[in-house]
C-alpha cells in the first residue's frame, strides 16, 4: 500500500519549482493548497492513486507540467483538473482509466 499525502507544507516553505511524489495511494483535498505559484512541475507518477477526485489541483494555477503516468488511475472526476490555468503538458501514460467524465469548455 502507498502513502497518504496530507500536506506539502515543507515544499511550500522551500518554494520548490519541481515536486516529485511517488508511491502515493491517496491525497487530502487541501494537500497542495500551500504550494501556490511556486511549483510549476509536478510528478505523481508511479503511485497507486486509483481515482483522482475533483479539486485536488485547484490552487496550482501556475503548474505547467503534470505527470500522472503509471499512477494506476482508473477514475477521473469531471473537474479533476480545475484550476490548472497554465497547464501545458499532462502525461497520463500507462494508466487503466475506466471512468473519465471530463468537462470540456
Amino acid at each position: 500500500m502507498g502513502l497518504h499525502l496530507e500536506s506539502c507544507g515543507l515544499a511550500a516553505v522551500l518554494q520548490q519549482k519541481q515536486l516529485v511524489l511517488t508511491n502515493l495511494s491517496s491525497i487530502e483535498p487541501e494537500a497542495f493548497n500551500q504550494l501556490g505559484c511556486h511549483t510549476t512541475q509536478m510528478s505523481l507518477a508511479d503511485s497507486s492513486l486509483v481515482a483522482m477526485p475533483s479539486g485536488r489541483f485547484k490552487h496550482l494555477k501556475c503548474l505547467q507540467i503534470l505527470d500522472l503516468g503509471r499512477a494506476k488511475l482508473e477514475e477521473l472526476d469531471a473537474d479533476a483538473f480545475v484550476g490548472l490555468e497554465k497547464l501545458q503538458l499532462l502525461s497520463m501514460s500507462e494508466n487503466h482509466l475506466k471512468l473519465c467524465q471530463l468537462v470540456t469548455p
